[in-house]
């Protein structure tokens, strides 16, 4: 299966806040970005497209919902890639 970058990145953002979500820790964007070796602008971009889609909701940092919800976060971003 094909995954654009920007799903890829996505998903990459999403597992990311995953982690931090379990042990209940506010990750910022630009984190995400140097964490993941992404460029921040894009994933700014990318976080709007989350956001949106209710699968991140942003405080003073992006933290993410409920896993079932990353769950389905992730499945929304690759059918999404494979229209």
């Amino acid at each position: 299966m094909k995954v654009s970058s920007k799903g890829h990145y996505g998903l990459l953002a999403l597992a990311e806040l995953a982690d931090n979500y379990k042990v209940r820790r506010a990750v910022q964007v630009k984190e995400i970005a140097n964490n993941q070796q992404i460029p921040l602008q894009y994933l700014g971009q990318i976080m709007v497209m989350l956001r949106r889609g209710h699968l991140v909701h942003a405080a003073r940092a992006g933290s993410a919902r409920r896993d079932g919800d990353l769950r389905r976060g992730a499945a929304m971003t690759l059918s999404t890639v494979a229209r």
